[in-house]
């Protein structure tokens, strides 16, 4: 932080479990000039037959182990690093499951045990959203053609910013205006929208569970595909590709991180922003909404 960078607490939290649940019970009682690099190549072998956990998460754990190796270096501790050379395992991802058109238009049209959780799921599916940023959603941010998106919730840090550490406005139609202004009906500016006080974000679970309950009545089976509520940005992110919107608005306003990613979100014009609402508006059309 003082050299510029960034470090977060959801960051210093995920650290410090992985270093009390998988470092310090292999080399917490080691001395530091006796760890060799076949023993952390053994450890980083071992983690997911023993743990149960992905290559993905063991190879972070790697990671973590070559930072403190690294600071016992540059304090004196030892002469040369013995994770510095330890190969990281193959990772080979799996495919996040992303909703059908059928199935949003099916998804959105039978009943919901929950209005809020239907609204906080329409629009992320249609905005692409993330779970925190719709949590940490205030009534100010609302306008009646878009949402500045400039905050996310986290149960560890509070509110914080987004996950990119920028800002940008996402188009909203005129059926999402209205879903949303009835949560806001009674609401004070500052005061979050999806929140049974105003004050204290609702829980994922307020989401979730009423989620699983629609899908059920949709009859989607979330199967091997693995739909959660982040499957409705899959679901946004790949339609406004499909639909040839251009690789800079998608970034800008879906919220993708990338290094070419300018300030531009700020200025985009208002036909820019017309053909996320274009698609919005073709997704939506065919939804046709029970009672709740």
């Amino acid at each position: 932080i003082a050299r510029g960078g960034h470090y977060s607490y959801d960051l210093c939290v995920s650290n410090r479990h992985s270093l009390e649940k998988h470092i310090l019970p292999y080399f917490g009682s080691r001395i530091l000039g006796d760890i060799t690099r076949k023993d952390i190549d053994g450890w980083i072998l071992a983690l997911p037959e023993e743990h149960g956990i992905s290559a993905a998460t063991a190879n972070k754990m790697l990671s973590l182990m070559r930072q403190i190796m690294d600071a016992a270096v540059f304090d004196g501790y030892i002469p040369a690093s013995p994770a510095m050379d330890v190969k990281p395992l193959i990772e080979k991802p799996e495919r996040r499951g992303a909703f059908t058109v059928e199935e949003i238009e099916r998804l959105f049209s039978v009943s919901w045990s929950s209005e809020m959780a239907y609204t906080a799921c329409f629009i992320s599916a249609f905005t692409g959203m993330r779970m925190g940023e719709i949590r940490a959603l205030r009534v100010s941010r609302i306008h009646e053609t878009g949402i500045l998106v400039d905050s996310s919730w986290s149960d560890g840090a509070g509110l914080k910013c987004t996950k990119s550490g920028r800002s940008r406005m996402v188009p909203i139609t005129k059926r999402m205006h209205t879903l949303l202004s009835a949560l806001m009906k009674g609401r004070k500016d500052d005061e979050l929208v999806f929140s049974l006080d105003g004050n204290t974000p609702c829980e994922d679970r307020r989401f979730s569970g009423p989620l699983k309950e629609a899908m059920e009545k949709a009859g989607i089976v979330p199967g091997e595909r693995k739909l959660t509520f982040h499957s409705f940005r899959h679901f946004m992110n790949t339609q406004v590709v499909a639909a040839g919107v251009s690789g800079e608005i998608v970034r800008n306003v879906i919220g993708h991180e990338s290094e070419k990613m300018t300030d531009h979100y700020l200025h985009l014009e208002d036909s820019e922003l017309g053909a996320i609402r274009s698609v919005q508006l073709d997704l939506t059309r065919g939804i046709r909404r029970h009672t709740v």
